[in-house]
């Protein structure tokens, strides 16, 4: 007897890609990071550049504290990238493997996106949490989920 399965959401499908896209951008962008992080991090260091940016844009961009948090997240900028990179690997497993109907693809996607949004504020001193990143993980676990949920219906049959 053949059993009736529901087809995936088109809002699924559509996250789905677009998590494909915003993590591979993730790995590109991570990944020039890490390549080039001492020219990044010397250039900080050596040049002033709160000046350079003052004369770009003509007036005070970033307060005394938050000069402080730019340097200590370019200080743990390796690591930093590092985990993003990690992030976006087991974001992309996850995804793909709800795509290929396997239920424990969730898992993995929650994993990785907790590992990107709660690592970098364990490491960088005075970093909060990005509450607009925050609000489309929330967003994309939400639909992730149900798909899960789909899934394993779908499995146990």
């Amino acid at each position: 007897m053949e059993t009736f399965q529901k087809p995936r959401s088109g809002f699924f499908v559509f996250l789905g890609v677009l998590s494909f896209i915003g993590n591979g951008l993730a790995l590109f962008f991570n990944g020039i990071t890490l390549l080039f992080i001492e020219t990044i991090q010397e250039f900080m260091r050596e040049g002033d550049v709160k000046e350079m940016m003052e004369d770009i844009f003509g007036e005070v961009v970033f307060q005394p504290e938050e000069w402080e948090l730019i340097g200590n997240t370019m200080a743990a900028a390796p690591i930093l990238s590092t985990i993003k990179l990690v992030a976006a690997v087991g974001s992309i497993i996850g995804v793909y493997m709800l795509f290929k109907g396997k239920s424990q693809g969730f898992l993995w996607y929650l994993t990785a996106q907790l590992i990107e949004l709660v690592l970098p504020i364990l490491i960088v001193d005075k970093m909060g949490l990005p509450i607009l990143g925050f609000a489309i993980t929330c967003l994309f676990l939400a639909v992730y989920y149900v798909e899960s949920k789909r899934l394993s219906v779908i499995e146990q049959q």
